[in-house]
């Protein structure tokens, strides 16, 4: 779900520098530091919003639309090891844009944009296809009403894609469960009191779409399906026995654990959007959780935008004069175990994953890739 603005809020921000900062309460310390990827003569792409990783973690693959090659990062060596050409057009061709990076084993890696998934060999060559939009599948169809978001494949559930799906007449969310093995479509709520149309906004004048709207997240750890959103620590776990969905709360004690409010919706004026809006900034915002393997636990960031209290001309918001952004910590079920701010960093993390027990936070270090790593001990 690309929100540029939001997105420009919650852009990569950190204390540059190569000496360790640690933070501590008391159950939890983390250690900061930053590392730099060496891309040799090449100039790597910053600008994607997804990524994929090796099963084993060893790469990064970052898929850069100007030369349309897909980057491979060594994580070990930090230095970018080869460009990996795809085809635009023909038997090979590659959707476009590309929104979605999906890897499952060491060999193939599936791109895709909103409407179609393609699986392909690193050397370029599709092996599979599947159409979102047009499909054929029988079952809980998509309506007129209804638009695709992102999507995902899981470990073990090859020739089945989760999408993400918007009502933008009611503004509601949903999860399809597309089975291509099967012919069958399957749908999944993942709002069931309604929360997610609450922080939808728009302005009828301009578009009949909402001009910002809840974040809701797919993701893939641990070998499970994730579906969790930026307005509440709940998360929605697959059950792939019983095909259903699983939630998980906690009462979180350093944050509020989810945003409240009661919003008009619909707006005059962008103007009157943005003030309501902007309350909504100043709540606390969850990002995806991630699985640290080596721990077996889960982390997962928060954060609260603190604004001045007068707007330039010509800007949407006033200025970010703070953020308070929180880590949490979870057991393998998602039992909360330990909390603790991370004054380090600035602007909340939007690309990361653990590596090696570490969490590794993706960022634009002066037009250079680097990574924000951070280390959680108890």
């Amino acid at each position: 779900m690309k929100q540029i603005p939001l997105l420009f809020l919650t852009m990569i921000g950190f204390s540059c520098g190569n000496k360790p900062e640690t933070s501590t309460t008391d159950s939890l310390k983390i250690k900061m530091d930053t590392l730099m990827v060496d891309a040799g003569e090449e100039i790597l792409y910053l600008e994607g919003g997804d990524f994929a990783l090796a099963p084993d973690r060893k790469y990064l693959y970052n898929f850069n639309k100007y030369d349309h090659t897909l980057e491979k990062i060594d994580l070990e060596e930090l230095r970018l090891l080869e460009k990996l050409p795809f085809e635009k057009e023909g038997l090979n061709g590659t959707v476009s844009p590309i929104y979605h990076l999906n890897m499952l084993d060491k060999d193939h890696v599936y791109l895709s944009d909103k409407w179609n998934l393609g699986k392909f060999n690193l050397n370029g060559t599709r092996t599979a296809t599947y159409d979102l939009l047009n499909n054929g599948l029988e079952g809980e169809v998509l309506t007129e009403f209804e638009r695709l978001h992102s999507n995902i494949i899981i470990p073990g559930q090859p020739e089945t894609v989760f999408v993400l799906v918007s009502n933008w007449k009611d503004k509601t969310y949903n999860l399809r469960k597309m089975d291509f093995s099967q012919n069958r479509i399957s749908q999944y709520e993942i709002d069931a009191e309604g929360k997610l149309p609450t922080f939808s906004f728009k302005v009828p004048g301009l578009s009949k779409d909402p001009i910002f709207r809840p974040y809701v997240f797919l993701s893939s750890e641990n070998g499970k399906l994730i579906i969790s959103t930026n307005i509440t620590n709940e998360i929605h776990l697959y059950d792939p026995i019983g095909d259903s969905l699983i939630s998980k709360k906690n009462q979180l004690q350093l944050t509020a654990n989810e945003k409240t409010g009661n919003y008009r919706g619909e707006y005059a004026s962008m103007d009157e959007l943005m003030v309501d809006y902007q309350k909504v900034l100043e709540q606390v915002s969850f990002s995806p959780s991630v699985w640290d393997d080596e721990n077996e636990r889960y982390y997962r960031f928060s954060y609260r935008i603190e604004f001045a209290e007068e707007k330039e001309a010509g800007e949407l918001f006033p200025e970010a004069i703070d953020r308070n952004i929180h880590l949490s910590v979870y057991d393998k079920n998602f039992a909360l175990v330990a909390e603790a701010p991370v004054p380090q960093l600035v602007t909340n993390p939007v690309r990361y994953f653990v590596r090696e027990g570490d969490i590794w936070i993706i960022a634009n270090i002066a037009d250079e890739l680097g990574f924000i790593r951070l280390a959680a001990t108890f």
